[in-house]
């Protein structure tokens, strides 16, 4: 998943990378793992402060959005409102 950085921080995971607001999480060839994400984007780190966040992916502009498929319209059965049958067919 990518991650935008949201504070400025050098990661001493990553080589002392530095990172700055707006930039890709990681921008090397780094994997960190899932607890350091979890430090990142939490809290729990030593400076107690949030440095990146998910970046929810959107289709890309050239690429049309997935359509659900539609539900063909029911055909509506009209009944006589007095004795609740099927009218008889006009000729």
């Amino acid at each position: 998943m990518p991650y935008k950085v949201v504070k400025s921080f050098k990661d001493l995971q990553d080589n002392d990378t530095v990172y700055t607001v707006n930039d890709e999480y990681p921008k090397t060839t780094h994997e960190p793992s899932k607890e350091r994400i979890e430090e990142l984007s939490s809290k729990k780190n030593k400076q107690k402060k949030v440095f990146i966040e998910e970046v929810k992916e959107e289709p890309e502009l050239n690429e049309e959005p997935k359509e659900e498929p539609k539900e063909e319209p029911k055909e509506e059965t009209k009944t006589d409102s007095k004795s609740n049958k099927k009218p008889s067919p006009k000729k």
